[in-house]
């Protein structure tokens, strides 16, 4: 057993929606975007939740950032790539791949986001009454 083991990385490609709390207004007057990927992750079922901003503040002005929430709510049923560090089998964290937004959409936009948080969870933002705050 070594005692200093390093990361460890793994890519999958995971179904995802628009988290709950990008709809709720004080999130919107922020221009922020949450999205919930969700899948199985090292042998469980898990939920990631990754919060962006736009680093292109213009996009905010010109309806940009409302043109993306609306394709992101046309998300049931897609995948997005998302790259999971874990450390001596425990989950460390994540990292939503752009360039699949990007790819999926067909649109450069999505490129120009900004993480800001993101947290794994047990249950889905649906399951956690997050949608009683909207």
């Amino acid at each position: 057993m070594r005692l200093f083991s390093g990361m460890q990385y793994e890519e999958l490609t995971l179904p995802f929606i628009l988290d709950t709390y990008s709809m709720a207004e004080e999130d919107r007057k922020a221009g922020i975007i949450s999205i919930e990927l969700y899948g199985t992750v090292m042998g469980e079922m898990r939920y990631g939740y990754a919060s962006f901003v736009l680093t292109d503040r213009t996009l905010y002005d010109n309806g940009g950032y409302e043109e993306m929430l609306e394709a992101l709510q046309e998300s049931e049923g897609k995948l997005v790539g998302v790259r999971f560090k874990h450390k001596n089998g425990k989950l460390k964290g994540f990292e939503v791949l752009l360039d699949t937004l990007r790819d999926l959409y067909g649109d450069d936009r999505f490129l120009k986001m900004e993480c800001i948080g993101w947290g794994i969870n047990e249950k889905s933002c649906r399951e956690l009454k997050i949608a009683d705050r909207i």
